[in-house]
This record gives structure tokens, C-alpha cells and sequence, in this order.
């Protein structure tokens, strides 16, 4: 499955409840990213990054409920990979509680968060899902 591109270059993966939380996720890291650019107060910036881990673990409890629904063979690594990505954003927010972090970077991290992840690991979980539909006869 060549996955498309959707809005910034995200792959849209053909499965409407993960592609609507990626778009979600996505818009709320570019606000966040505006607003860094744009020099917003920490607060705000904290704010934005409690909504942004809020969506995540959500998004994250979903797409991992449905993994599990599915067999998905590698979930353990995604799950672990999930778990990384959310320490990371944790120690994230720890830095810019502190104000310890350029802008340039952190937008460039926040960027990563969503389009990285999905382009790199999403996308392998689809082809699970696609190859499963196809096997009951699914579209």
C-alpha cells in the first residue's frame, strides 16, 4: 500500500478514525508551532502542550485498542515506540517549563512528533489492517 499524502506531507493511511486524529494532531502542532514562532508566553506554550499529550494518549489508547483487535504482530513495538515518543514530549514540556529550548528546534520537534511517527510507524500498521480486510473481503 503506497500510503498518500495528506495535509503537510502526512500520510493519509485509508483508515478514517486514525487519518481524523493524525489531521487533529497535526493542526494542534501547528498552532503550537505558530505560537512558538510568534513568541507566546510559557504558559500558553504549556497550555498547547497539555492539549497536544492529551490528544496523543488518546489517539494513542484508540489506535492501540484497534491494533489489538487486529492481531497487529509488531504491537509491542508500537506500544513501545509510543511510549517513547510520550517521554519525550513529557521532557518537552519540562524544558519549556524551564525555558530551556530554541524555537527553531523545538517546532522542528513538535513537526517530528506527528509526521515522523505516522510516516514511519503508522504505516506499517496499516498494511496489517488493509491486508486483513482484504482477507474477509473488505474493500
Amino acid at each position: 500500500m503506497e500510503a498518500d499524502r495528506g495535509p503537510a506531507g502526512v500520510p493519509q493511511l485509508d483508515v478514517p478514525e486514525m487519518d481524523a486524529d493524525h489531521a487533529e494532531l497535526l493542526a494542534l502542532a501547528h498552532t503550537l508551532s505558530e505560537g512558538l514562532h510568534g513568541g507566546m508566553p510559557t504558559f500558553w506554550v504549556l497550555e498547547r502542550l497539555d492539549d497536544l499529550l492529551s490528544l496523543t494518549l488518546r489517539h494513542f489508547d484508540r489506535e492501540e485498542g484497534l491494533l489489538t483487535e487486529t492481531a497487529y504482530p509488531h504491537l509491542m513495538e508500537h506500544v513501545h515506540s509510543h511510549n517513547r515518543l510520550l517521554r519525550a514530549m513529557l521532557q518537552f514540556r519540562e524544558d519549556v517549563r524551564h525555558q530551556r529550548y530554541r524555537t527553531e528546534l523545538a517546532v522542528q520537534i513538535i513537526r517530528a512528533w506527528v509526521v515522523e511517527h505516522v510516516r514511519m510507524e503508522d504505516t506499517r500498521y496499516a498494511r496489517h489492517l488493509h491486508a486483513g480486510a482484504a482477507a474477509a473481503g473488505g474493500d
